[in-house]
């Protein structure tokens, strides 16, 4: 009589972390949130375009400057989400820097150095004009979204650190410390014009990611450990 003899086969395990970063990715509730967000951007225009019929001047004043703030306020949302997008592209290839380190004895050498910044510059597509990424930009914008009530008004005499860093890409993009409208001129520069369109942050940050996952899958074929 015949009998069925299990057999084990062990599976690579920087194969199963490359796994785990896009299940991660592909799991992420992330378009469905922009797609909300996006929906709520846009009825705050319609508010703004409604508001002019049979008004006065300063009824539509005061609902423009109520939508306009909310808007910036759901954009600001917006790049608050997509940073915890970033954040786990981040960690999925740290996560396989930490094993190599460990198990090989060396240091993967995927990219340049293994800094947070290269991570966010690598595959990403550059801004002309400002030398950041998109991807630096929507994490520089989110910081600025959490942060920016804790600014001094004159943004010069911020401490050196992640706040100065900060500023600097968020001005490099046009923001201004007098403007109520950093969030919707971010938007614009990354191509979402009618502020509603968020969704293209996730087409920018999906081909961000994937460039940044075949990179470190092609140093390790390189390394011959998968």
């Amino acid at each position: 009589m015949a009998t069925n003899t299990f057999q084990y086969t062990p599976i690579n395990p920087y194969l199963l972390l490359l796994r785990l970063w896009e299940e991660d990715l592909d799991y992420s509730p992330l378009i469905p949130c922009l797609e909300a967000l996006g929906n709520a951007i846009r009825r705050c225009s319609q508010v703004i375009s409604c508001a002019g019929r049979n008004r006065s001047e300063d009824y539509v004043e005061a609902v423009t400057d109520q939508q306009t703030e909310v808007i910036e306020t759901l954009l600001g949302t917006t790049f608050v989400l997509c940073q915890t997008y970033i954040a786990c592209t981040v960690s999925s290839a740290e996560r396989l820097e930490c094993f190599f380190q460990q198990k090989e004895k060396r240091t993967l050498n995927a990219l340049e150095n293994t800094e947070k910044t290269t991570k966010l510059r690598h595959g990403a597509r550059a801004i002309d004009g400002t030398g950041y990424t998109d991807i630096q930009a929507i994490h520089a914008f989110a910081n600025y979204f959490k942060h920016r009530d804790s600014w001094t008004i004159d943004w010069n005499d911020l401490p050196k650190g992640n706040q100065t860093k900060t500023r600097d890409i968020v001005c490099a993009l046009g923001a201004d410390p007098t403007s109520s409208g950093n969030l919707r001129a971010a938007a614009e520069v990354l191509g979402n014009c009618d502020y509603g369109s968020v969704l293209v942050f996730a087409n920018r940050l999906e081909s961000w990611s994937k460039e940044l996952k075949n990179r470190y899958k092609a140093q390790l074929e390189t390394e011959n450990v998968i």
